[in-house]
């Protein structure tokens, strides 16, 4: 693999998405966006990282937010067994996921386990 698993499943959204995918909150928020973050990448292996992936969607309602995170959830479970960098994927949730920072958007979450291999 030669870019990191934030990339990757960033790659994968803006295919999803025509919203801002990034990976910190911007300072001049939009009204709608997605969120990745990721953990530390443990080693499990030596061909293979398992790395936690956080997904947040923030929108208008709480309805909109729910809707997108759930075609998102469903677009990556299909599209990344397609990816040839990724050995597997397991996803939890979503979850209301309110951020007490901006009361005036909802945000939704789910999470990832995803396995991606090492190109040598």
């Amino acid at each position: 693999m030669t870019i990191s698993p934030i990339q990757l499943v960033q790659r994968h959204l803006r295919e999803a998405t025509s919203l801002p995918v990034v990976s910190k909150v911007p300072p001049e928020r939009p009204p709608r966006f997605v969120r990745v973050d990721q953990g530390v990448p443990q080693r499990i292996n030596l061909d293979q990282y398992e790395t936690t992936i956080i997904i947040q969607v923030y929108d208008q309602t709480r309805s909109a937010a729910f809707r997108l995170i759930s075609d998102l959830l469903v677009f990556l479970e299909m599209d990344l067994e397609h990816d040839d960098d990724v050995s597997s994927w397991e996803a939890d949730g979503p979850v209301d996921f309110p951020d007490p920072d901006l009361p005036h958007l909802s945000r939704w979450q789910f999470t990832g386990q995803l396995i991606t291999t090492l190109d040598y």
